[in-house]
């Protein structure tokens, strides 16, 4: 008996792309973009494919690999006319929720979380501890600034007003992202939409955000 595999060949497809992981800086991580690609540019290629789904369990990471990647999987829809569909596992936070609103539409279960919409930077500081052992650290900088930061150094309100900025520019270019992919489902209440809080994705809630 022939069995003909041709009608199975023209079938429609759909691609996915496992994001799970925490978005790295470099190749070492799962979720950098240099790795990722290669997936992205594999899912595009599929033969009829109908659909590309983003299958997102992240908590976040860098926030250029964020851009690199959602700017390429941007291209590529471009190119292709192939729809995007983000669907949420355990969780789309910050930078995961950035990835997520690359797709027309986010889908995710009642208790995945999503938002963490925000830029946070942490460090130690040892500079009393120094103190109190008698030890003197010697910091020797061309530029008045390039030490901003350092653990071995008292923090000025000048350190923490450059830092300020510094993440406010970032958090801005995060909320405007998500304007410009979610539009006018989003809640006009910015002030909490955009704290960087949490919440599960029950249907009540993201009505309420229009996340």
């Amino acid at each position: 008996m022939f069995f003909d595999w041709s009608n199975y060949m023209n079938m429609p497809t759909v691609a996915i792309i496992d994001f799970s992981g925490k978005i790295g800086t470099d190749c070492s991580s799962d979720l950098s973009f240099s790795n990722m690609k290669p997936d992205i540019d594999s899912a595009f290629a599929q033969q009829n494919c109908e659909a590309v789904i983003l299958k997102i369990n992240c908590p976040g990471g860098s926030p250029v690999q964020c851009e690199l990647i959602s700017t390429y999987i941007k291209s590529k829809i471009e190119s292709t006319k192939i729809p995007v569909i983000a669907f949420v596992e355990e969780m789309a936070a910050s930078g995961g929720y950035w990835i997520a609103c690359t797709g027309s539409k986010i889908y995710a279960a009642r208790s995945s979380i999503v938002g963490s919409i925000g830029v946070i930077m942490q460090s130690l500081g040892f500079d009393k501890v120094l103190k109190k052992l008698g030890v003197e650290p010697r910091i020797y900088t061309s530029g008045e600034n390039k030490a901003i930061m350092n653990p071995l150094n008292p923090v000025t309100e000048e350190d923490e007003e450059i830092m300020q900025t510094l993440l406010g520019d970032l958090h801005q270019q995060f909320i405007d992202y998500v304007k410009g992919s979610r539009g006018n489902r989003l809640s006009k209440d910015h002030g909490t939409l955009f704290s960087g809080q949490v919440w599960t994705a029950n249907a009540s809630v993201m009505k309420k955000l229009g996340l």
